[in-house]
């Protein structure tokens, strides 16, 4: 099965019609909490008892048909040898406790209709862990959502990584309220 983590569900739904099993919807971001991930897609092995077998943080796509991936899922179905692999990047799989309570707030927000409120929130979940690439993804499918259909253009994300690393994460992001308590001026009076 798949776990589609996104606050959008008719994303969520279009991302599950890629595949020919079951995909549940993780909108609070429940597994992050659980397995500490900060990036997404990943991959997880379970034993019948619930134990974590293996794990692969990031890069994990069934789509891509030269990607190990599926050698990797094989060799968890004991159908072949397990490949190499690199581990992630340190930090990648731990992420922040304070950032995923702010994520699931800013869900709740989003759900209720309070888009403003929720866009706020979440851009706190990112000041709180700008690693968290999980966080940052749903900020960016709120602001452009034009970039995240069938494919979802993850050119445009490599350029806007880049951007928010040089002009910094609001000033990239130009639309995006201040979280909650920020301060704030008006330069329209005077």
């Amino acid at each position: 099965m798949s776990v589609a983590a996104d606050a959008d569900l008719e994303s969520a739904r279009k991302f599950a019609a890629s595949y020919d099993f079951p995909t549940l919807v993780d909108a609070e971001n429940a597994l992050a909490k659980i397995l500490g991930y900060r990036v997404i897609p990943n991959g997880y092995a379970f034993a019948l008892d619930g134990v974590l077998l293996d794990e692969v943080v990031s890069g994990f796509d069934l789509l891509r048909d030269k990607d190990t991936t599926r050698d990797i899922v094989r060799s968890w179905l004991g159908l072949g040898p397990k490949p190499e692999r690199h581990a992630p990047r340190p930090g990648l799989a731990t992420s922040v406790h304070e950032a995923l309570a702010l994520f699931a707030r800013g869900d709740a927000l989003m759900k209720r209709g309070e888009r403003r409120e929720a866009l706020a929130t979440w851009h706190a979940a990112y000041l709180a862990d700008p690693e968290s690439f999980v966080v940052r993804k749903q900020i960016w499918r709120a602001l452009y959502p034009e970039r995240f259909g069938d494919p979802i253009d993850t050119e445009w994300q490599r350029e806007q990584i880049r951007c928010e690393r040089e002009l910094g994460f609001g000033a990239a992001n130009p639309t995006l309220p201040p979280p909650p308590g920020a301060l704030t001026c008006d330069v329209t009076s005077a």
